[in-house]
């Protein structure tokens, strides 16, 4: 069984909360699963300094990709160019990554969207009626 994981970044402020990653890996590992990371391979949409508890420079920038990786230390594919077929399932961790880095949420609260590339995967999941979770 393969396992789509969608990661935004490595930090529960501004990507995956590292904790809900871990634990979601670790599930999906004893129940014998090959984990397949994804993210957006763009700039989050912050940079957030977890140890002053604040919003870090604005010149500062950090891509989600690269972040996401630092979590279990392996390559992230593009979810831009990975298809739902390659994987059984698709796994969402919580942070507020999810909101900052996958929807427009932040910006646009009343009216937000999905990032194209996930609700691609997303609805491709859903049409193949493949499980999906999120935390």
């Amino acid at each position: 069984m393969k396992s789509g994981v969608v990661l935004s970044g490595c930090g529960a402020e501004d990507g995956t909360a590292i904790g809900e990653a871990i634990l979601t890996f670790l599930a999906l590992e004893r129940a014998g699963a090959e984990i397949i990371c994804v993210s957006l391979d763009k700039d989050q949409y912050e940079v957030f300094n977890h140890h002053t508890r604040k919003s870090a420079e604005l010149e500062q920038k950090r891509n989600q990709l690269i972040e996401s990786a630092r979590i279990l230390n392996r390559p992230v594919k593009s979810i831009e160019t990975i298809s739902e077929d390659e994987f059984d399932l698709l796994v969402i961790p919580g942070g507020n990554g999810v909101l900052k880095n996958l929807s427009t949420f932040v910006d646009e609260e009343d009216q937000f969207r999905v990032n194209n590339g996930l609700q691609k995967l997303l609805a491709g999941c859903f049409i193949k009626k493949k499980p999906l979770g999120a935390i």
